[in-house]
């Protein structure tokens, strides 16, 4: 090692981040045998982490100029050493170390295999997925990392690999995580059959409710079908994320025998808005469920039932609550029927002119307005 090399390296760990990434540019400049030594020796030192730490730098900095000493030092007796020189190459993050990186998976530490994983799945390189696939059947710890990774790299392969892994018991709760953040609408087919395992239906369909919000879309009705006992159950959750899951899903199924449940959820604030989108998705068959509704329920969701029936085109319906003892719901009514072009729904609007609330009037007076009669 030249001088010139050995005390810029020895100066290293003293310098504070600035001085030392000018410094390790001045080294970076010198042929890398002037000092590679040198760093491996810091790789090694077990006494003083400032060291270790500062060739770790190094290395990174080096890039591929440095992959066959890290080579040399994966093959180190040291499982320590071995880690740290995973951990450089999960940092420098070049495609080019998968031949290195690969055979660190086959490491006999277990640390060292998690690591590798790791960084397999910060260079996102689709031919690692035959790797991590292999290491799904590892430690819990390396499995999980497999796992992640594959998520990470994404793409057809890593997530057909993913889909493969719910049918690992051992994986199936991290696989189902993990299609979850990055899953593509086929992953849905394969996390929706997930609903039959105990314990993990509400992870799976919140994770079919991210990747379908994801990508803007309402998965198929058939995934859906032969759950609605398990759905329906579910809405009873205490975890308002599973009962939003469960709501979504039912709206998402279309069935009829839901209707109630959808209507019931109108009650609810947190789901109330999933609620009204799977009436709408039930079309005109939802109708005579919310006039009965409406008819003999009470509270102030009342009011979105009625808007509910106007979003199904059912407006002439509502002309039977425009005497309503809730203002509100008299005001619902009022608005729907400004499309409303009928003598009869006309009739009544001018009757609520006379409404003793100011909001229904203003209602009345604003539909009278839009079909083209005067107040």
């Amino acid at each position: 090692m030249t001088s010139q090399a050995q005390e810029i390296i020895g100066a290293l760990p003293k310098k504070d981040w600035p001085e030392r990434q000018r410094a390790i540019g001045q080294l970076l400049a010198c042929p890398e045998h002037d000092f590679i030594g040198e760093l491996e020796k810091g790789i090694r030192n077990h006494d003083d982490a400032d060291v270790r730490n500062a060739a770790m730098e190094v290395y990174k900095a080096l890039g591929s100029r440095g992959f066959a000493s890290l080579s040399a030092l994966l093959k180190d007796g040291d499982h320590e050493v071995r880690l740290f020189a995973v951990n450089v190459l999960c940092g420098i993050a070049d495609p080019v170390s998968l031949p290195l990186l690969s055979a660190a998976m086959q490491d006999g530490d277990v640390n060292v295999r998690v690591a590798a994983a790791e960084a397999l799945g910060r260079i996102r390189d689709v031919r690692s997925v035959p790797i991590l696939g292999k290491a799904v059947h590892d430690e819990p710890w390396v499995a999980m990392a497999a796992v992640n990774a594959l998520a990470e790299i994404g793409g057809g392969d890593a997530l057909g690999m993913l889909c493969s892994c719910l049918g690992i018991e051992s994986c199936r709760e991290l696989a189902i995580s993990a299609l979850g953040n990055a899953g593509d609408l086929d992953s849905i087919e394969y996390l929706a059959a997930c609903l039959d395992y105990e314990g993990l239906c509400e992870l799976a369909l919140k994770a079919t409710v991210r990747i379908a919000e994801r990508h803007g879309t309402r998965p198929q009705p058939e995934y859906f079908m032969h759950y609605m006992p398990k759905l329906m159950e579910m809405v009873k959750s205490p975890d308002p994320e599973s009962k939003k899951a469960a709501i979504r899903a039912i709206c998402w199924s279309r069935n009829i025998a839901a209707q109630q449940w959808l209507i019931d959820a109108m009650a609810d604030k947190d789901l109330q808005e999933y609620a009204m989108e799977g009436l709408q998705q039930l079309g005109k068959r939802a109708a005579p469920g919310v006039i009965d509704a409406i008819r003999n329920s009470s509270g102030p969701h009342r009011r979105l039932l009625v808007k509910a029936l106007d979003m199904l085109g059912e407006q002439p319906a509502l002309l039977q609550f425009a005497g309503d003892a809730d203002p509100k719901v008299r005001a619902e009514v009022a608005l729907a029927l400004g499309v409303v072009r009928i003598p009869r729904a006309v009739q009544v609007l001018r009757s609520l002119m006379d409404d003793p609330e100011e909001e229904v009037r203003s209602a009345a007076r604003k539909s009278l307005s839009s079909i083209g009669e005067s107040c």
